[in-house]
């Protein structure tokens, strides 16, 4: 069967090689009953991420009618509040996802959830849940009563990160002289890129999604930095962009390369900038990473941000380096978000995440 201009459009923004606008997806929302405190205010934090994610990315929710009906459109959906501690919401959760997925198979459904830690009924394994119902369970970061509840801001960043994911405009280098660069880059940088990818794959280094992280890497006078979706474990050059502009003004990062640079761009590019313009020496690796024991296990609190911090705008730079700063350290752990590391070689970085792994980090990098 013969693919349409307009289907080849739509793949092409959905795999991130043009940026996806709104009009590619559906945003659907289905309020589940709930009999329960926290429940309820689950309910309200889903209408406040909705009205949030309506002011400030424009995006319009709709109730979901089950079964799901046929649209051309890549639906979100957004399912909730969903009690993690009670099988039989688990398992109502899992119907649901059956339903509002309709023929898009592929889809995660998105559950704004809430748990009592206490209650010893919480599922060891929420990935494995996750993907026998195709199902994205946005963690639950707060402490509400006797329960843990999602927050408004991690659903809004739900609904941004399984969409368009891009917070910047992103602008494509056409030029000769950027294709070329890129292409110099690539080989000059392809063993580091594989090593990387090495201890990726080595150490687990991402929560539920091999694509989570980003990577920066200063080649010569030049930036390199991971496409968005990019699969951490087996990165090979070619999942790279060369960064040739970035104006946090204009909230714009201009590229050559053959995807898209990560969601994380603007604050990495932000934080070099910032750096360089105030006489810091200049890392040449910046590593995000998300991993899956350590981001809330509570064992770096030395190492952790104050507040959360925002992902992909310019103006979090500002604060990533404050915080670096404050703690004397080229490593921070991003409250509920995960660990950002700078340093100049791959052993460095082999070291920090061997350190880590000992639950030793204070020895070398404090």
């Amino acid at each position: 069967m013969s693919v349409t201009p307009a289907e080849k459009d739509t793949q092409e923004r959905l795999d991130f090689i043009q940026q996806p606008t709104l009009e590619d997806f559906r945003f659907q929302v289905i309020r589940l009953d709930t009999c329960k405190e926290a429940g309820r205010l689950v309910l309200d934090t889903m209408d406040m991420a909705i009205e949030g994610a309506s002011q400030k990315f424009g995006v319009r929710f709709e109730d979901t009618v089950l079964p799901a009906a046929e649209d051309p459109r890549i639906p979100y959906n957004l399912v909730g509040p969903v009690d993690l501690s009670d099988p039989q919401s688990l398992s109502t959760a899992g119907l649901v996802s059956q339903l509002v997925r309709g023929s898009h198979v592929n889809v995660r459904t998105n559950l704004a959830n809430f748990y009592d830690p206490e209650s010893g009924q919480l599922p060891q394994d929420v990935q494995k849940y996750d993907m026998d119902n195709h199902c994205n369970t946005i963690f639950a970061d707060e402490k509400a009563g006797d329960f843990m509840v999602v927050t408004a801001a991690d659903i809004l960043d739900n609904i941004v990160c399984e969409t368009i994911r891009l917070k910047y405009k992103a602008t494509r280098d056409m030029t000769h002289g950027a294709a070329d660069r890129l292409e110099r880059a690539k080989t000059d940088t392809e063993s580091l890129i594989r090593e990387i990818a090495s201890i990726f794959h080595s150490f687990n280094l991402y929560h539920r999604d091999a694509r989570d992280g980003a990577i920066l890497i200063r080649h010569s006078k030049d930036i390199l930095v991971s496409q968005t979706l990019s699969i951490k474990p087996i990165l090979h050059p070619k999942d790279f962009s060369l960064i040739t502009y970035a104006d946090p003004e204009r909230n714009e990062v201009r590229f050559a390369g053959q995807r898209l640079p990560s969601s994380d761009a603007p604050e990495l590019l932000e934080l070099m900038r910032l750096m360089e313009n105030a006489g810091q020496p200049l890392p040449k690796l910046v590593i995000h990473f998300h991993h899956p024991t350590y981001t809330r296990s509570g064992q770096f609190t030395e190492h952790e941000t104050n507040e959360e911090i925002e992902y992909g705008v310019f103006t979090s730079g500002h604060a990533i380096l404050e915080e670096l700063q404050v703690k004397d350290s080229n490593w921070l752990l991003l409250k509920n978000h995960g660990f950002l590391w700078m340093g100049n070689t791959v052993k460095e970085f082999r070291d920090f995440i061997e350190y880590l792994h000992k639950d030793e980090p204070r020895r070398m990098y404090l």
